[in-house]
């Protein structure tokens, strides 16, 4: 599971100790939240989930000291065939605020075809989501 750190501008500019996020890891072994984006606020975290129901860019909000209210805000097409031109992987989200709304720049990939009823040879891209206001 990723644990971000925190920054302390007290400590010299230095990273403090590890400190786990709280509300975001889920208490399941098997799920992973990794690539964690949080916003300067820190009023909206935004990572990705890999857990038994949900895969996907998923955000929660800061509600008294903890991240809460976990919803997906981007997930791939459903996993059933033909894949080719879905989306079928997603990951490292960074989120930007602009005078028209949010801007998420995001690793993907977009299958190419279908292999046994299986997405085929997924190529990685640099995507775009928008939000706005």
């Amino acid at each position: 599971m990723g644990r971000p750190t925190y920054y302390d501008p007290k400590n010299g500019g230095s990273f403090s100790v590890l400190k786990e996020a709280p509300g975001i890891n889920s208490p399941n072994p098997s799920d992973s939240e990794t690539q964690f984006f949080i916003t300067p606020d820190l009023k909206q975290a935004y990572w990705t989930a890999a857990h038994s129901d949900i895969y996907g860019i998923v955000t929660a909000d800061l509600i008294n000291g903890t991240y809460a209210n976990m919803r997906p805000v981007l997930t791939p097409n459903n996993f059933t065939p033909p894949f080719a031109g879905k989306l079928i992987f997603m990951g490292e989200a960074n989120i930007t605020e602009t005078p028209q709304g949010w801007v998420m720049y995001l690793m993907c990939a977009i299958a190419h075809g279908d292999k046994d009823g299986k997405p085929d040879d997924g190529k990685i891209y640099l995507c775009r989501a928008r939000k706005r206001k």
